[in-house]
């Protein structure tokens, strides 16, 4: 979810926000720390270590629990209720198309075989949910084809990640707003 973070970050520095806010937000702090657990888990992968990936499950809801805390802390209620929203459909979007394929997530991985992050060995470890995608997949559209080369996403992946850039983004409109308000009281 780095490209997420870093996106909103981007985009809140395009605002005019400053970016001194995400020293300031100590709720994200733990986002930050579990978004460095991720990339160790994903460097882990391209390097053929597969130990971590049962534990995957867990990493993701700790970091959406930890995306809600500045959500929450912060009283970001339309940013929060966006997020609560997309993650709701992109949960529900992901299930939709697993129901239909067996209980299972079709991967149509590209680039991610060229990065050497997707291979026959690792993509059914574990007894997964994720299955190599073929002609008899149902609801394509719904499935995991968005390869960004270390990950391989679905519609509904997307919309789930929707709530880390606004809890990054909002945090940073809060904490500038609240200077402004400074200034001027």
């Amino acid at each position: 979810m780095i490209e997420t973070i870093l996106l909103a970050i981007w985009w809140a520095g395009r605002k005019g926000y400053p970016l001194a806010g995400l020293k300031r937000a100590k709720l994200l702090y733990p986002a930050y720390l579990l978004e460095l657990c991720t990339i160790a888990f994903q460097v882990c992968v391209f390097c053929g270590v597969y130990t971590f990936i049962p534990y995957a499950p867990i990493l993701k809801t700790s970091y959406m629990l930890a995306l809600a805390l500045p959500l929450i802390g912060y009283r970001l209620w339309d940013a929060g209720l966006l997020s609560a929203g997309c993650v709701f459909l992109g949960s529900f979007l992901n299930n939709l198309v697993m129901g239909l394929n067996g209980g299972k997530m079709p991967v149509f991985p590209t680039l991610s075989y060229l990065t050497g992050y997707v291979n026959s060995r690792n993509l059914n470890l574990g007894g997964g949910i994720h299955v190599l995608g073929d002609g008899a997949t149902r609801l394509k559209v719904l499935t995991d084809y968005i390869d960004i080369g270390y990950s391989v996403l679905s519609i509904g992946d997307v919309l789930v990640r929707v709530m880390g850039f606004l809890a990054v983004y909002a945090t940073l409109r809060h904490f500038a707003q609240k200077a402004a308000s400074k200034e001027l009281g």
